[in-house]
């Protein structure tokens, strides 16, 4: 009886024992379906992106980068290593619907030029706040190296504008801000209360089971808020 001819079809677990390690060995490796963003809809200078990548099991490895493209570059990022398309359509659904802006698709290659483009501009001003699960979303991006460049604006009418988050180290960054460009050459929004008109999303509105090793992870999505401007 002959022997059965091994597949030569790569194939992708349905279940993944450690996500982090899959999506910082591979993550670049499952190809890209389409990136989601409210760029260019507003000119708060606050962005949310969605890298989503399509595995060959039909499930979605999905990257979130929330992105202060004014001053402090990647503020949160999260994933989820396995999503099905009626999860990630229901997810992105409520996220349109909470976050009450047009989140739609759009250029990956901008998309990618934005959100590594702020990054160097937060570091360039002396600020380093990047969510430490960038250690692991930065693998869904692609590698800074192989992008075509895209001229984009950061700042706010040509200087540093740092609105305040809630869990914001403020004496730092304006520290830093200091140091880099010096007092009057940026903008300041200082919150009255900055723990209102935030939304925050966790695993529960993924609903993902695959990923216990991130149950913990929050998100956190930051709109204007009443403050007062300095400039």
């Amino acid at each position: 009886m002959a022997k059965k001819k091994k597949s030569t079809k790569p194939q992708q677990p349905s279940i993944v024992a450690n996500p982090k390690k899959y999506i910082i060995e591979a993550g670049r490796k499952v190809p890209l379906d389409k990136v989601l963003s409210d760029y260019g809809t507003h000119d708060e200078g606050i962005y949310q992106f969605f890298v989503i990548r399509k595995k060959l099991n039909g499930n979605y490895l999905v990257g979130i980068y929330l992105v202060d493209t004014f001053c402090l570059g990647l503020k949160s990022t999260t994933y989820r290593e396995s999503m099905t398309k009626y999860e990630l359509d229901e997810f992105m659904a409520n996220m349109r619907r909470d976050s009450n802006t047009a989140i739609q698709e759009i250029d990956s290659n901008l998309a990618f030029n934005v959100i590594y483009g702020a990054i160097e501009y937060a570091e360039d001003l002396g600020i380093d706040v990047i969510d430490k699960d960038f250690a692991i979303t930065e693998y869904i991006l692609p590698d800074v190296e192989t992008l075509e460049f895209v001229e984009v604006e950061f700042g706010k009418n040509g200087k540093p504008f740092y609105s305040q988050g809630p869990y914001d180290n403020v004496p730092k960054i304006l520290t830093a801000l200091n140091k880099s460009v010096g007092k009057g050459n940026y903008g300041y929004l200082q919150m009255l209360n900055p723990f209102d008109n935030m939304l925050r999303f966790n695993d529960d509105d993924f609903d993902d089971d695959d990923d216990d090793d991130n149950d913990d992870d929050d998100l956190e999505v930051h709109f204007p808020m009443i403050g007062v401007l300095f400039e």
